[in-house]
């Protein structure tokens, strides 16, 4: 038998030497007291800290409905029926540059936000998938940037998570659960909200995507979702300290921002049409069903017509349209569908298209430019 000699044990301690016992505290539960301050950033909807999710399927309107929130939080102003209480904002973007400062200025418009506002943006995403990631940097960075402004950040967007968390495996318990990792120490340490927006399942109604790490994390999810009549609902998956089930519902409204260098008018969205946070009975389906891919192509297009929608005569003795070239169309359904192959992608557009204009939900009209396409 080979003998090992005792110093190449890690855990060797002389004779004699006593080990030092771990502190570890304990509270007497005679001394117990809780804190019974209002626990709510916008009352039943958004808590004051922990990680909240916010998610859906492409188009669904889900950074709408993030800002829309964020903009009454900014303010004080009361929102979908609840009471708000004011405070600090920082967005982290990490989708088109372009289209989010065009929605980031219609929400200044809105509301008339100047240089007092307590809200920052930035339009390139952090790594938070990493252990060494950018969780320190940004948490020194918002703290210096909002300290000096003279406020403290409330509430911390990160939008998407899948842009903030680039080349982990969403569907890696392991790897989501870094980022999660990370979010808790942004949370912790800047005493804030940290709301990620995240994306649905392929299939519908099967909740967020990838590992169901990021659902059991969180302490609030709210799933948005859109009808093929482009009516949108909010509503209360999970809230850790509150009731379940709430929703409102909302609308977009297109707002025109300017004109471009050849006139055209530079659109986006606004949220209209706010209902009062409540608990809705679900509805019986009266009619068909909307198959999913057409529900996504259906809100693809309601975005591209507030994005790049242009007014039109489709005959010569009807009246003038809002509405948008198919191949404008084609090339924002292909990118909302992901990684699937090109033939893949082309058959569900084509599908989509035919099945909404048999329902007559979408018109169209061949033009010596192509084809356009509007609703009746």
């Amino acid at each position: 038998m080979k003998l090992i000699p005792l110093e190449e044990f890690d855990e060797y301690m002389p004779p004699g030497e006593a080990v030092e016992p771990k502190k570890i505290e304990f509270e007497s539960i005679g001394g117990l007291e809780i804190d019974l301050s209002d626990s709510w950033t916008i009352d039943r909807l958004l808590p004051k800290d922990g990680l909240c999710i916010i998610y859906g399927s492409p188009s669904a309107g889900k950074t709408f409905a993030a800002l829309a929130m964020t903009a009454h939080i900014a303010s004080g102003r009361e929102f979908a029926g609840c009471e708000v209480e004011r405070g600090g904002i920082v967005y982290l973007s990490g989708e088109s540059s372009k289209g989010f400062r065009r929605r980031l200025k219609a929400i200044k418009d809105e509301f008339g936000f100047d240089n007092r506002t307590p809200f920052l943006f930035r339009t390139v995403p952090p790594n938070l998938g990493k252990a060494d990631g950018d969780a320190a940097d940004l948490i020194a960075a918002i703290y210096d940037k909002t300290n000096a402004a003279g406020w403290r950040a409330d509430i911390i967007v990160i939008d998407t998570v899948a842009r903030a968390a680039a080349g982990i495996d969403e569907n890696s318990s392991r790897d989501m659960g870094q980022f999660i990792a990370n979010c808790d120490k942004i949370s912790s340490e800047l005493g804030a909200l940290v709301i990620g927006i995240h994306h649905s399942g392929k299939v519908a109604d099967a909740g967020m995507r990838g590992s169901s790490a990021l659902l059991g994390a969180a302490d609030c999810v709210i799933a948005i979702s859109s009808d093929e009549t482009g009516a949108r609902t909010a509503r209360i998956e999970k809230q850790k300290d509150g009731e379940d089930g709430l929703s409102f519902t909302f609308k977009l409204q297109k707002v025109t921002l300017g004109q471009d260098r050849k006139g055209r008018d530079v659109t986006t969205c606004l949220l209209s049409d706010v209902t009062d946070l409540t608990r809705a009975e679900r509805k019986t389906r009266t009619g068909p069903s909307v198959p999913s891919s057409l529900r996504l192509w259906l809100s693809v297009f309601d975005e591209v017509l507030a994005d790049a929608g242009r007014m039109a005569r489709p005959f010569s003795d009807g009246p003038e349209v809002r509405c948008i070239d198919r191949e404008i169309l084609r090339e924002a359904f292909y990118e909302r569908r992901g990684d699937e192959n090109q033939k893949a992608k082309n058959q569900a557009f084509n599908r989509a298209l035919n099945a909404a204009m048999s329902a007559k939900i979408i018109l169209a009209k061949e033009t010596v430019e192509g084809a356009i396409l509007w609703k009746p």
